[in-house]
């Protein structure tokens, strides 16, 4: 698996730079007839993307207040969704339905904030499941394998995969401490995003075996040497087949 790894990934590591983010995209898991709750932008256009689906019909009800009407354009080209707020917009919240050409609805309420123009991404796990299967194996299994270390490093989006942002507990081992901040669900691969930080006083080199365990199949280490109280990226790739998946 090491010679696998060092073959694999360290071209990507070399060459990829860990983007930054001013506002991240929002992921909403859906089930029909579910309602998404997410945020907008105040001032910006808010795009509303349906994950291996696309949007079919939208519904909204006028306002009694004309100030509190909003601008809602569907792409027939795309099947994405474009929501903007006029001057004046006095609500907290935008309501609204939409159908997806799959048949399913959701019921959107959004609450207006003063961001950028932000991304949701509309995730539904019966939709989801199969493509992310199809995408699992329509190429060679390694090729699989560096597209999901590249998405996860400049957080893409994959075919199917639901993604998840955020903290979870720190785990201490030694000198360093385990933060994982991201996870890709597919049909058969789960992909994670740690944080590492080195809390001692002395430099530490990092080492694929340090996250290896019986389900790992990858590993990509953003950089090897930590110094003292310095952090690092590190991306892992397991098998459904065993392992945690729900960020424990």
């Amino acid at each position: 698996m090491n010679r696998i790894l060092r073959n694999l990934f360290f071209s990507i590591i070399t060459v990829m730079a860990l983007p930054t983010f001013v506002q991240a995209d929002q992921f909403l898991k859906a089930a029909d007839n579910a309602t998404l709750n997410g945020v907008m932008s105040k001032s910006e256009v808010t795009r509303i993307s349906f994950t291996g689906d696309d949007a079919a019909s939208i519904q909204k009800i006028k306002p009694t207040n004309p100030m509190d009407d909003f601008s809602i354009v569907h792409d027939p080209v795309t099947g994405d969704i474009y929501v903007t707020l006029p001057a004046g917009f006095s609500s907290k919240f935008v309501n609204f339905f939409a159908t997806s050409k799959r048949g399913f609805t959701y019921k959107f309420v959004l609450r207006v904030s003063d961001i950028p123009a932000t991304q949701i991404f509309v995730q539904n796990p019966v939709v989801g499941s199969q493509r992310a299967a199809r995408f699992e194996r329509k190429q060679p299994y390694r090729q699989t394998l560096v597209k999901i270390i590249r998405a996860m490093w400049n957080r893409e989006i994959l075919p199917g995969y639901e993604i998840t942002w955020r903290d979870w507990h720190r785990v201490q081992a030694g000198p360093l401490k385990y933060r994982q901040i991201g996870l890709y669900q597919g049909r058969n691969l789960v992909g994670q995003t740690y944080e590492v930080e080195n809390i001692s006083g002395k430099p530490v080199r990092l080492s694929e075996g340090l996250f290896q365990t019986g389900y790992i199949l990858a590993v990509s280490i953003k950089e090897r040497d930590l110094a003292p109280r310095s952090k690092t990226s590190v991306f892992v790739i397991l098998s459904k087949r065993g392992g945690l998946t729900n960020g424990q």
